[in-house]
């Protein structure tokens, strides 16, 4: 028997960073700036710069929703 797509959901796990004031999750690659030298970013959706908090995330459905992770 073939399995169907339903049997294997596709895993789409991202590394991402997540704000430390509003909760905000960014992919790294879509941050520019001074921030990759000194791990402290400005966050696009709240302007709060915090330092670099990377989390994995299940983007496909089951994790929280972000506007900024594509």
């Amino acid at each position: 028997m073939v399995p169907t797509d339903s049997e294997n959901p596709i895993c789409s796990l991202l590394h991402v960073h997540v704000c430390v004031h509003c909760s905000n999750a960014i992919r790294r690659e879509d941050l520019e700036g001074r921030g990759h030298t000194t791990g402290i970013f400005p966050c696009p959706k709240c302007g709060i710069e915090g330092p670099l908090n990377l989390e994995i995330r299940d983007m496909n459905g089951s994790g929280p929703t972000t506007s900024t992770v594509k």
